[in-house]
């Protein structure tokens, strides 16, 4: 089996969870993460479920599956410890063309949940396709090392450069170019020094950028001067690791090399965030 990595939208979407453990606990507080509205099926609770039921208001109902259980179902995820209850939710979620994730049963599932880390807007997932779940894990933690919260204020500075350097460069190439140099020149070398960059606008409130810097040739002939959008102030922590190869100068990001042979059709563990999650690790 192969994969072919996605992020699915789920906000506002409904997500069945079905089985009432702690491994349905977390898949359920991974779901409300990503903002989907998430439905718990299960006879009997964990005191993990309880908790989450409790403190996110969720929608329980203490019975067995049906098959009707799937109606407007985005997503849904088998947690139980029946392999027949576990088929038959598969079978009826494949006919309907609903994503299902039947936990450590890759044979009854149609996507697998990787390790996930959230920085605000960044989200960085690790998957060995299944192979090694707790290796997925450790690569997980070992980025979130490197990448700290800075990152989450980098891109809100960054949200406020995106339209401006959509009306500078009308151009589709030019504007990648100077999105390139100015993460190659600017924001990567500058949280490698340990600084963060500050938004600088003008009195509209638009983010202020000076092309000279990292546009192109073409660009830089014609647009106007005006004060850069970035402004680097001191922190303490610098991430030295990454950002080493990332600042390298080059135009593009490195593919990434995954295996084909998933196994498990769950590795996401514990998800890392700047806030607390409800997820919880597990082995």
């Amino acid at each position: 089996m192969k994969l072919y990595p996605v992020h699915v939208l789920l906000e506002g979407k409904t997500a069945l969870v079905v089985g009432g453990g702690p491994v349905a606990a977390a898949k359920a507080g991974a779901l409300l993460q990503s903002g989907a509205r998430v439905r718990v099926i299960a006879p009997q609770c964990s005191r993990e479920m309880a908790e989450l039921i409790e403190s996110a208001g969720l929608p329980r109902e203490p019975r067995e599956f049906t098959r009707a259980d799937l109606d407007d179902v985005r997503v849904v995820v088998a947690a139980t410890n029946r392999p027949e209850l576990q088929q038959e939710i598969f079978e009826e979620a494949e006919a309907r063309g609903i994503l299902c994730c039947a936990v450590d049963d890759p044979a009854r599932s149609n996507f697998i949940v990787p390790a996930v880390l959230r920085r605000g807007d960044l989200v960085v997932t690790v998957s060995t396709s299944g192979v090694a779940p707790a290796l997925a894990a450790r690569l997980r933690d070992f980025i979130g090392e490197i990448l700290g919260d800075e990152y989450a204020e980098v891109l809100d500075r960054l949200r406020l450069a995106r339209e401006e350097l959509k009306s500078r460069y009308p151009d589709f190439e030019e504007r990648r170019e100077a999105w390139y140099r100015l993460l190659d020149t600017e924001i990567l070398p500058a949280l490698q020094r340990g600084e963060r960059p500050r938004a600088n606008t003008d009195e509209d409130g638009r983010a202020r950028l000076q092309p000279s810097r990292y546009g192109t040739t073409k660009a830089r002939a014609s647009a106007p001067e005006g004060p850069h959008q970035l402004v680097m102030t001191d922190t303490s922590a610098a991430k030295a690791s990454l950002l080493d190869t990332c600042s390298s100068g080059t135009a593009e990001p490195a593919p990434s090399r995954v295996t084909d042979a998933p196994r498990s059709a769950d590795e996401s563990g514990k998800e890392i965030a700047t806030a607390p999650q409800p997820e919880r690790a597990k082995s």
